[in-house]
This record gives C-alpha cells, structure tokens and sequence, in this order.
C-alpha cells in the first residue's frame, strides 16, 4: 500500500481534478484510489499524516506491540464487540 502525489492523471477518468490538489491510494493488489482536497498545502499535510500513520502501524505489528489493537482498532472493537 502506497500514498502518493500523482504523476499523471487519467483525463477521461477524472476530467476535473486538480492536479496538485490530488492524491492516489495504491493497494497491494494493484487498484489506485484518487481522492482530491481543496488546497495543495491540505494534500501535502494529510499525505505526511497519513505516512506517518502507516509508518507507526507498520512498526508496532513488527515489534509485536499488542498495543496495536488499542490504538488502530478500537473503533472497530467497541463497535462489533462491546455489550
């Protein structure tokens, strides 16, 4: 999974994005995701955001932290699990 700024854009996918506005979410079985934003500043600061997010994912399930769950799942525990 990769979070990049664009090299190119599809014109007859995405005719009206912006091109400095844009970012691509790539995954692991070859799919890419265009999301726009509204300023090139907001695209380059969620961009860090989000590598750092996936950096901090990434490192905790390496070391083994059992923490993980607390911190990136907790959502999804209170929603299916908690009564």
């Amino acid at each position: 999974m990769k979070i990049v700024a664009p090299t190119t854009i599809d014109r007859e996918t995405y005719p009206f994005v912006k091109y400095d506005c844009a970012f691509l979410i790539l995954t692991n079985i070859g799919q890419e995701i265009l999301f726009e934003v509204a300023t090139k500043d907001e695209r380059d600061k969620l961009l860090f955001v989000f590598k750092l997010m996936i950096a901090r994912l990434a490192s905790k399930i390496i070391v083994g932290d059992e923490g993980v769950f607390d911190d990136f799942f907790a959502f999804i525990n209170t929603l299916f699990f908690s009564k």
